[in-house]
């Protein structure tokens, strides 16, 4: 399916928390302001369709695109259990 299909749908509740994630790691990381940050958590709480949520996310890394800090890669390369919950990657 095509992207642009993709984004012409409803946003799903997860969607939207996944918006909220990545505002609110961008926010941690200083990529944005705190006033950024509250404009685009109302507009992602708000938003429709997927489209309206990709435009809030655009200019910052998320999902797939998240670099892994090179402590959690460390983590990762372990394989434990815990150390997969630490970092929230899949069990």
């Amino acid at each position: 399916m095509a992207d642009d299909q993709r984004s012409q749908w409803l946003a799903s509740d997860e969607e939207r928390e996944e918006a909220l994630r990545a505002l609110r790691q961008a926010l941690v990381d200083g990529r944005i302001t705190t006033e950024q940050h509250s404009e685009r958590v109302s507009k992602a709480l708000a938003a429709q369709y997927v489209a309206e949520l990709e435009n809030l996310t655009t200019d910052i890394p998320h999902g797939e695109r998240l670099p892994v800090r090179a402590d959690n890669a460390a983590l990762l390369r372990a394989g434990t259990q815990q150390a997969r919950a630490i970092c929230g990657a899949p069990h």
